[in-house]
């Protein structure tokens, strides 16, 4: 995604998260009655992290029914 995201463009992400029993029962449950087969997913922190990795300016985060995080950050170079 950041390769293709022009500069100054925004990057939003719309992802499941970690934080909590409650997420964590659900993710698992979810992942058997589904059979996803293997799913990775992140806490609030680490995804925040991996955008300032990617060095994203004005990262914000915010949970969305519970369950899912929307992050989104500024491509700055």
């Amino acid at each position: 995604m950041t390769r293709v995201l022009k500069i100054g463009g925004t990057l939003i992400l719309v992802d499941g998260f970690m934080d909590g029993f409650l997420r964590r029962a659900n993710f698992h449950i979810t992942r058997v009655l589904q059979s996803e087969g293997f799913v990775q997913r992140f806490n609030k922190a680490e995804i925040y992290n991996f955008f300032q990795k990617l060095k994203y300016k004005n990262i914000e985060q915010q949970e969305i029914l519970y369950v899912n995080l929307l992050t989104k950050g500024v491509k700055a170079f």
